[in-house]
């Protein structure tokens, strides 16, 4: 398997395994694999990753599973990946959080399936656009691909992130229609 440095911090390496999907090999900042593929870094950094490493998919999915911490929300909204308002009509509403954090609970399976939803969609839009900047202005914005509605809001549903993974990739790739 070749081994690529990252464009985004020559210190982190990852590579492409032979399906062509980008494998981390150390996980210590946000970045994405020259192909565009969102790496288990990227999403690691999203959750507030200098306290737990996620190296394989399987270990998002056991995290998502389990509920993720508040900070993973905590991290999104200080970093200005979500607004507050975001996060309300997103992955759940203000109320809701207040007494998750009064009770010291986790997220539940469901508000973190939105959450990682989120980041990797988002972190999509930053590998094709080159920077959180200009990804977040295209999240936000109604498109005419997306029946002139803006990426973020299809994101409440698992069909509506597909469908803006699927403009992305058409991004990506040269073709607009």
């Amino acid at each position: 398997m070749p081994l690529r440095q990252s464009p985004r911090e020559a210190s982190v390496a990852t590579r492409v395994d032979q399906t062509g999907r980008c494998r981390n090999i150390a996980v210590y900042s946000q970045h994405h694999c020259q192909r565009g593929e969102l790496t288990t870094a990227a999403i690691t950094a999203w959750f507030g990753g200098a306290r737990k490493y996620l190296f394989t998919d399987a270990d998002i999915l056991h995290a998502v599973e389990n509920g993720l911490s508040l900070s993973a929300l905590d991290s999104a909204i200080r970093t200005g990946r979500l607004t507050a308002e975001e996060a309300d009509r997103i992955v759940l509403p203000r109320r809701t959080l207040a007494y998750r954090r009064k009770h010291r609970q986790r997220l539940s399976v469901d508000e973190s399936d939105r959450l990682a939803r989120v980041a990797r969609v988002t972190n999509r839009a930053e590998s094709t656009f080159g920077t959180a900047e200009l990804a977040a202005v295209w999240l936000r914005q109604p498109n005419r691909a997306l029946g002139k509605r803006a990426p973020l809001d299809l994101l409440v549903t698992g069909e509506g992130a597909l469908i803006v993974e699927s403009v992305l990739v058409r991004i990506d790739d040269g073709v607009f229609e």
